[in-house]
């Protein structure tokens, strides 16, 4: 006698019910378990594991001097006096095309849900130049550029942090990674030969931060740095110099953008002053719009009349992403600067609220007034002192020191 349909129907519709959990339940693992590790793992976590690492590997990281904190960044010792002689960046117009590999097409594709998930500002997929050599000697460093775009540099570099996150939320604590869990980074980025030669077969986008020392008074200057917010790449929380940024293409004219002075500018009239116009690509708009807004051309006028100066103060590898940058300081002696624009500040949502340490200009030794007399959390200007690069982006906490460094040594104060 055969089985009524009722019962048959709901025995499939219980299957489905069941099949579709297990599919949604599967498709859902990879996100849960980034998004874990992209909110739970810390920077400091983070860091320590790759100094670790990194110094099993024998790759010699960077130390500030006086300074116990060990950072998972790379300089050599020629990057620390660089001048706009000694960097050599040269540009084709070519545009590539990038062959991600699996693990790097499933990160890119993954990340934007991370974000989504925690909240975070969404991403676009810009143009950037793309390092494609780096060619380093005692007396120059040669960077090659060609044409690129943002995600496939982020879907390379990114993915580097997204490994190593993603075992360090697995962890008890205090369990070392081992190097067989980190295969993405065995492979393309262990040993210092393979640091500098990692843009030859990857997409690598390339950093530019810069310190604004402002004058305050006769004798203090304010450093324009703040925490790192929701739209950042950086991490969320870490001290980074303002004006800072990825060298990337908004313009018509990419030679217009390779330029380091250029590209500073921009940065500064975007996240000081609040200019959306230079958020994404200016179309419509002359390259240098910007320069005849007041506070970019005063500044401009000051740098010409030497109430001002810049310069270009070094280069590292931020260890995590293997990500390069290039550092500059700007320091801004005519205290009325700072006085007439301080209220005008409009900072973007790439930083967190203002800090207010001051930096006294008769600094004669820059390791010993980090180590004894900076404070340790600048949004704290009178709790712990030392310089603590932990409460800093990697490239910031070098971007600052760098700065510093430069600015006294060369009696730019």
């Amino acid at each position: 006698m055969p089985m009524p349909l009722g019962p048959i129907l709901w025995v499939l519709q219980k299957l489905e019910r069941f099949v579709r959990w297990v599919w949604k339940k599967q498709k859902q693992g990879p996100l849960k378990k980034a998004v874990v590790a992209w909110s739970a793992v810390g920077f400091p976590l983070l860091s320590d594991s790759l100094v670790r690492y990194y110094e099993f590997k024998g790759v010699p990281l960077f130390t500030y001097p006086g300074l116990s904190t060990r950072v998972p960044l790379y300089v050599r010792q020629s990057w620390l006096s660089l001048t706009d002689q000694s960097l050599v960046m040269t540009l084709s117009p070519t545009d590539s095309p990038v062959q991600l590999g699996k693990k790097e097409r499933a990160f890119v594709a993954l990340y934007p849900k991370v974000r989504r998930a925690m909240g975070l500002a969404q991403l676009w997929n810009g143009r950037v130049f793309r390092l494609v050599k780096l060619g380093t000697s005692d007396d120059q460093l040669r960077l090659e550029f060609e044409l690129g775009h943002f995600f496939d540099a982020l879907a390379c570099q990114y993915a580097l942090e997204h490994e190593a996150r993603l075992v360090l939320s697995r962890r008890r604590k205090g369990k070392e990674v081992e190097a067989c869990e980190l295969p993405l980074r065995e492979s393309l980025a262990a040993t210092s030969s393979a640091i500098e030669r990692f843009c030859e077969t990857q997409a690598v986008r390339i950093g530019i931060s810069n310190l604004i020392l402002f004058r305050v008074d006769r004798n203090t200057y304010r450093p324009a740095i703040r925490a790192r917010g929701s739209l950042s790449m950086g991490h969320m929380g870490n001290f980074d110099p303002i004006s800072s940024g990825i060298l990337d293409i908004s313009t018509a004219n990419p030679n217009v953008d390779f330029q380091i002075y250029y590209k500073v500018l921009k940065e500064i009239y975007e996240e000081l002053f609040g200019g959306k116009e230079v958020e994404k690509e200016m179309s419509g708009l002359e390259p240098d719009f910007f320069f005849s807004k007041r506070p970019i051309k005063a500044l401009r006028d000051m740098l010409d009349d030497g109430r001002a100066s810049f310069r270009l103060t070094g280069f590292c590898i931020d260890l995590i992403r293997v990500v390069p940058e290039i550092t500059t300081v700007l320091v801004v002696r005519d205290e009325s600067y700072y006085a007439e624009y301080r209220d005008k500040f409009k900072v973007n949502l790439e930083y967190g609220p203002p800090s207010f340490c001051e930096i006294p200009q008769d600094i004669l030794d820059v390791d010993e007034y980090l180590a004894k007399r900076f404070p340790s959390n600048p949004a704290e200007p009178e709790g712990k002192k030392g310089f603590d690069p932990s409460n800093w982006t990697l490239p910031g906490a070098f971007c600052f020191y760098q700065g510093l460094k430069r600015a006294v040594s060369g009696k730019l104060l």
